[in-house]
């Protein structure tokens, strides 16, 4: 039986995987941390350990005797944006030292983000052989992260995923603008001209990601490639390229409703929404997720990413269109009495 450590185990990306694992018969190890919630985790068929990835001895707990880590966690919203690094690579980097230090060490993947290689130019599908360029705090944290397991890669085996946008049950980033067009028909977007983006349904990453543990490719010891590139890493992407503006007419259609009108504020007014935004957030103690750091990613020229290498060496095909992801999503909110 393959033993498995998630890290993120009570996230949304995380549980999916979890329950997944669980169902194919891996023995799961969680890393959780004492204030995560831990209602939608099969706790009855799992290990647990409590603990956070800044906690160097117990990870080393929660490493051993395992085949395969998943390193799931990391910060997608901060109070303070020191913290994007203090998580996503220093947190990182002690993961990787307790699975190195391991008298046999496991397979280490990594789940990044398309925000780690960085945006692309309008009309080009970015590809895992270019240099990444990340634009952002958020993006040049999670490429921090992919240096610190490509450095690790000739000492012991690793695989670095890069989703692109999340979606599914459960999920709470896109619900807020769903809810706002099942309330209102109203669509907030950023500006006028929207990037395409890359989007993944959470059950099509799960399996992508277990695909990728597998029979995936394993990123070149330092020095063999050009950093960031090649064998090794995989974008996660549908393959369909929708802007935000066509997501929420896609979104509208999907609950009946005929459109999304598009609310398109003066350019100062979103950039100040941001920062009121981290005002508020480290106010109450809770960072919000649409802050100046997010803005600045809304605005590039694309995001599309190409899944080629996902299809061709690891068999990956989206579950279902797009469009047909999207309404069985919603159709999950309206059942779990979110909408």
């Amino acid at each position: 039986m393959t033993r498995v450590l998630v890290t993120g185990a009570s996230g949304f990306i995380g549980g999916h995987l979890v329950e997944e694992l669980v169902r194919r018969g891996a023995s799961v190890r969680c890393l959780v941390r004492t204030t995560s919630s831990l209602k939608r985790l099969p706790v009855a068929d799992v290990e647990c350990v409590t603990g956070d990835l800044l906690d160097e001895p117990t990870l080393e707990r929660a490493v051993a005797d395992c085949d395969v880590v998943y390193h799931v966690g990391g910060a997608i919203a901060v109070l303070k944006s020191d913290q994007f690094s203090r998580v996503n690579v220093d947190g990182t980097s002690n993961l990787v030292r307790a699975c190195e230090r391991q008298s046999r060490p496991p397979l280490f993947l990594l789940v990044s983000s398309v925000s780690a290689a960085g945006p692309t130019k309008l009309g080009h599908l970015r590809t895992e052989s270019e240099p990444p360029q990340p634009m952002s705090i958020y993006g040049r944290s999670k490429r921090g992260g992919e240096e610190v397991a490509e450095a690790a890669a000739g000492r012991m085996p690793v695989t670095i995923i890069r989703p692109g946008i999340v979606f599914g049950p459960r999920d709470r980033e896109l619900f807020a603008a769903i809810k706002s067009i099942w309330q209102s028909y109203l669509h907030l977007m950023p500006r006028r001209r929207n990037p395409p983006l890359s989007f993944i349904e959470v059950t099509d990453l799960v399996g992508l990601i277990i695909a990728a543990a597998e029979r995936g490719r394993r990123v070149a010891p330092p020095g063999s490639a050009p950093p960031g590139t090649g064998d090794g890493y995989y974008f996660a992407t549908s393959g369909e390229y929708p802007s935000y503006r066509q997501f929420g007419q896609i979104a509208a259609r999907a609950m009946g409703r005929p459109f999304a009108i598009p609310l398109v504020p003066p350019r100062p007014i979103p950039w100040t929404i941001a920062l009121a935004g981290e005002v508020i957030g480290r106010v109450r103690g809770r960072p919000i997720m649409f802050c100046r750091d997010k803005f600045r990613e809304a605005i590039v020229e694309s995001w599309a990413c190409s899944n080629q290498a996902a299809r061709e060496q690891l068999g990956f095909a989206p579950s279902a269109p797009f469009a047909d992801q999207i309404k069985a999503t919603i159709d999950w909110y309206r059942e779990q009495g979110w909408l």
